[in-house]
């Protein structure tokens, strides 16, 4: 399923929006749907989920722990005010098409704050596993039945 979703005042840390998916498979189509019923983006049915065929070529920077996210922010940093750093997601874009955060990454990074002497991170707010894609990477677009209930 997709979601375009604007982060904060129209961006997403630096980039103008960002489209957000999530894995599904033949039981489930997709975290989505609970979190825009039930979560903090709060949006009633009906909901209008898309199959997305990614391009085999597609780079994606993959999430399973805290060290990768550090990892990544040290790749292209951008330092906050109070010292943490972050993804400059602009430079990211350069290198990688999307980046995804899988369900190990929920149960193992979520809250922890992760220091090296380069600098700290931590990420919160990513609420469950999904990709978030810095461009268009998709070969084949399917519209799905609407969702009305979750």
């Amino acid at each position: 399923m997709a979601v375009l979703k604007n982060q904060g005042k129209g961006r997403f840390h630096g980039r103008q929006e960002a489209l957000w998916t999530s894995t599904s498979n033949d039981d489930y189509t997709s975290h989505w749907i609970p979190y825009l019923r039930w979560g903090e983006d709060h949006r009633p049915p009906p909901y209008h989920p898309w199959r997305l065929e990614v391009s085999p070529t597609v780079r994606v920077y993959e999430i399973h722990g805290p060290e990768a996210w550090h990892t990544l922010c040290l790749a292209s940093p951008l330092y906050a005010p109070d010292g943490a750093v972050m993804p400059n997601w602009e430079a990211v874009a350069h290198i990688w098409d999307g980046v995804h955060l899988s369900v190990g990454w929920l149960l193992t990074t979520e809250g922890i704050r992760w220091s090296t002497p380069e600098g700290w991170t931590h990420l919160s707010g990513w609420t469950l596993e999904s990709t978030v894609w810095l461009r268009w990477v998709f070969d084949h677009m399917e519209r799905l039945p609407p969702v009305t209930t979750s």
